[in-house]
């Protein structure tokens, strides 16, 4: 045979053989097929990815607008939260340019980046190719597609509300409030513990009073309380006594009476404030005291102020009104004390001022009226409270009080005698921020 034929009878035979590996259509069966399992799979994870960026977008957005309209703090804020929220495989899903900042207009329902006020922030999660952390494929890999692209997006806005006056008083923490059961919180008196609020059982809250903190998740409660619908809510406050501690010691150490009431016009330095001595203390002195300030032997302390480089001590069984009092060490408070104005609602002003750069501490039954106070630390109450009416407190530590108390009001509230210190009508500094998802 020659070899010309041999040629043409193999290829006529290989041509007409369906014996192969794999023939064309079935080449093409398999592409469509990845495919098909290409888009079930790698789609159904894409979907799966976005919404868990989705979550970590609203996360981010509503962390930072806590701390508007400071854009740094928000920022980092943001990024501390976020990377909570994703892992190492997300790479890096938001970064500090991911964060855009304007205002957003409830009416119109618009977000303008750059625009003021700030009250808004836009977060956007990527895992893209130009961030090298784009979703990989498992299936569409084989007809071309390696990665996904995925990118979600959320706005967060803020706003004041002017509900919430808190124009009875209230106790206000930069951490935790935390108290005991059976209390009772009338006319409009507010509690705000920015890391959360305990209470225990069986307390009672008016209409008009709220419960506050950056969080409503952070709201832990015992059972049988009575809490009104609307009363816990998500706010943040301003506070502005604790940051004006430090100034009023030290012009009260400089004996300057710029932060005095009217009551206080002539001043006096002395080494120490024994009890025997506490007993000759003068109508309208600001008394600077090296040392201790023990007044357990007063048992009415009126119009004076002190600013004490170690502890003030109060005892028990003591009447005050008209004073001040400050210092870098621990207020130390026994029981059975009376604080209040002779004319108390009538006076219509805060007539005990407590400044502490440490604890301020009370023992039980004590009776409160027109008491406004402020600590670097924790403040302390204690239990059985006879009365509280229209007192302002603020912690930066934890706010910690007992059972069996009433927390109200005078009508119209106080005003403040301390510099530009909260007032009836303006108690932290602006009223609470509330904030929501709005995209």
């Amino acid at each position: 045979m020659k070899m010309t034929d041999y040629i043409r009878n193999n290829a006529r035979d290989f041509k007409s053989r369906e014996d192969g590996w794999v023939s064309p259509w079935s080449l093409f069966m398999v592409v469509t097929f990845l495919m098909i399992g290409g888009l079930a799979v790698d789609y159904a994870n894409g979907m799966m990815t976005k919404a868990k960026l989705q979550a970590v977008s609203d996360a981010a957005a509503l962390a930072v607008s806590i701390d508007l309209p400071d854009e740094t703090k928000a920022t980092a804020a943001g990024l501390e939260y976020a990377a909570k929220h994703y892992t190492s495989e997300d790479g890096s899903l938001i970064v500090a340019e991911d964060f855009a900042y304007g205002n957003y207009d409830r009416a119109s329902d618009t977000f303008t980046v750059g625009a003021t006020p700030v009250n808004a922030v836009q977060v956007i999660a990527n895992r893209t190719g130009s961030r090298s952390n784009a979703l990989r494929t498992w299936l569409l890999r084989f007809v071309g597609f390696n990665t996904l692209n995925v990118v979600t997006s959320a706005v967060a806005a803020t706003e004041t509300s002017a509900s919430s006056t808190c124009e009875n008083g209230g106790f206000f923490s930069n951490s935790e409030i935390i108290s005991g059961s059976n209390n009772d919180y009338i006319d409009n008196f507010c509690l705000y513990g920015y890391d959360g609020v305990k209470i225990g059982s069986d307390n009672s809250f008016e209409e008009g009073t709220y419960i506050e903190m950056r969080r409503t998740r952070d709201f832990q409660k015992g059972s049988s309380n009575s809490i009104p619908s609307g009363t816990v809510r998500a706010a943040t406050h301003d506070l502005k006594l604790i940051p004006m501690i430090p100034d009023i010691c030290a012009s009260m150490k400089s004996r300057s009476l710029g932060y005095m009431p009217s009551y206080i016009y002539r001043t006096k330095k002395v080494d120490k404030l024994e009890p025997e001595k506490a007993s000759d203390l003068k109508d309208g002195m600001l008394y600077y005291v090296k040392d201790v300030a023990d007044l357990s032997k007063v048992k009415t302390v009126k119009n004076i102020a002190i600013m004490a480089q170690k502890e003030v001590k109060i005892g028990s069984d003591h009447t005050m009104y008209n004073v001040v009092f400050c210092s870098p060490d621990k207020i130390l408070v026994g029981s059975n004390n009376t604080f209040e104005h002779p004319d108390a609602c009538d006076n219509g002003k805060y007539s005990v001022y407590l400044f502490s750069r440490s604890n301020i501490e009370f023992g039980s039954n004590n009776e409160f009226t027109g008491v406004q106070m402020a600590s670097e630390q924790e403040i302390k109450l204690g239990s059985d409270v006879k009365g509280l009416m229209d007192v302002y407190g603020e912690a930066d530590g934890n706010f910690d009080y007992g059972s069996a108390d009433t927390f109200g009001g005078c009508p119209g509230g106080m005003t403040t005698e301390i510099g530009d210190g909260p007032t009836k009508s303006d108690p932290s500094g602006g009223g609470p921020q509330t904030w929501a998802l709005v995209r």
